[in-house]
């Protein structure tokens, strides 16, 4: 009889041991899935509000910690960069031929990266601190052979630092001169890089109850061109009151660090073309230009544009859903390097 019991225990502990196993994996299972939809929640918190983000296509759950990991990538990606509109509508550069003293692709994205993690309730411009690696991985980039992040963006930060812009007042008739960095501390071993903005971006940069625009992080991050990221910019500050606005073509060449390009065909060829391109490919602007004749000269640009934050039609939702996808395949780690993007190919 003793015989007869343990048969029955052990064949009920086999059965209740087989039911634990499976409620396991069930719950492995449910897990991932909660994790899997979290990432996706949180990655795309503002393709959500769009209403145009593909459930279905959402990154692969791998781990824990790589999916927190990832949850940070794309929260950072996904920050706002804000700024008062003189920023870049009263931003001039000299006319003089290959003067070069506007951003690189790289100063601009780096630029924004740290705007974007100023706090909106920030009364003075405090240091600010990032990891190296993780800012790399939000913009897309990977160190080839020896990782070296600190030397490249280093060199990056050197040169941004030493970069100068005029902001004019034509009404008083008053230019300044500002930089964009005061100064810059990278302690080895941590990984971590403090930097301080110039305090002369305060006024710019802070407290903006008015006359300000804003624009999320990724909008940018797939660029190719400075021109699209600064012609972005421009008509970003300005597209709210003005969704289709006039430029002379010396104006908007001073405001884009353009001289170079005298010859109409070829500013339009290799500035307006291009940034239009990047704009359209990867921004929540869609944008046309229509170029204005005095006599027989090229003389003005008028620039048409159109939101595409919050579509309204099943044609607007299809546009910003290739968009969205367009920048996500451009800034995975796979497609870039961070040589290739620090060593002059998009410079």
């Amino acid at each position: 009889m003793f015989q007869s019991v343990q048969k029955v225990v052990s064949k009920r502990t086999k059965g209740c041991f087989k039911a634990y196993k499976k409620l396991l994996q069930t719950a492995d299972t449910l897990f991932k899935k909660v994790f899997k939809v979290y990432k996706v929640f949180l990655s795309s918190s503002r393709a959500r509000e769009k209403g145009f983000f593909d459930m279905n296509k959402g990154p692969e759950f791998a781990s824990l910690s790589e999916t927190t990991h990832d949850l940070e990538i794309a929260q950072a990606r996904d920050y706002y960069v804000v700024q008062h509109n003189d920023l870049v509508q009263k931003q001039r550069f000299t006319l003089e031929k290959n003067a070069g003293n506007s951003l690189t692709v790289m100063e601009e994205k780096v630029l924004a990266y740290l705007i974007s993690q100023i706090k909106p309730d920030a009364k003075t411009l405090e240091p600010l601190t990032f990891d190296i690696k993780t800012f790399c991985e939000v913009c897309g980039l990977t160190a080839t052979g020896d990782s070296n992040y600190y030397g490249r963006l280093k060199s990056t930060i050197e040169k941004l630092a030493g970069r100068v812009m005029w902001l004019s007042d034509r009404q008083q008739g008053i230019e300044t001169t500002v930089r964009y960095i005061d100064r810059a501390t990278i302690q080895k071993g941590t990984g971590k890089v403090k930097i301080r903005l110039d305090e002369m971006l305060g006024p710019y940069l802070l407290n903006l109850a008015g006359n300000y625009f804003q624009f999320s992080y990724h909008n940018i991050l797939a660029m190719k061109s400075k021109y699209g990221i600064q012609l972005y910019k421009l008509l970003k500050s300005y597209y709210y009151n003005f969704p289709r606005i006039k430029f002379s073509l010396e104006d908007l060449k001073m405001n884009l660090d353009a001289a170079n390009y005298e010859n109409f065909t070829n500013f339009k060829k290799k500035v307006i073309e291009p940034a239009l391109k990047d704009i359209n490919t990867y921004s929540d602007l869609q944008v046309t230009a229509e170029f204005v004749k005095t006599g027989r000269t090229f003389t003005d640009v008028i620039f048409s544009m159109k939101d595409l934050e919050k579509p309204k039609t099943p044609e607007a939702l299809q546009e910003a859903q290739r968009r969205y996808s367009n920048v996500e395949r451009e800034i995975d780690p796979d497609q870039l390097t961070l040589d290739g993007y620090l060593g002059g190919l998009w410079l």
